[in-house]
């Protein structure tokens, strides 16, 4: 069993992308222990072409994609909406 405590560091950021530039809608910030950071509330895992398990915990919302074509319209209208 994963304990809470390494669950909430694994969410925190731990390295801040203030150089890293992506072209991806939901603009990480940040990266903690192998998930995104877009904000306290808003983490990602991303994978190659398309795949990604985005959670939202002030929502209590999570949503998976399994993608082999274009990503980021579908990640812009799914950021105007977490965001």
């Amino acid at each position: 069993m994963i304990s809470s405590s390494y669950i909430n560091e694994m969410k925190r950021k731990q390295i801040t992308l203030d150089v890293y530039k992506t072209n991806n809608p939901l603009n990480p910030i940040g990266y903690g222990y192998g998930l995104w950071y877009v904000n306290p509330n808003v983490h990602y895992i991303s994978g190659a072409n398309g795949q990604y398990i985005i959670v939202d915990e002030r929502k209590g919302i999570v949503i998976t994609i399994m993608s082999t074509g274009e990503i980021y319209p579908m990640l812009s209208q799914i950021q105007k909406w977490l965001l």
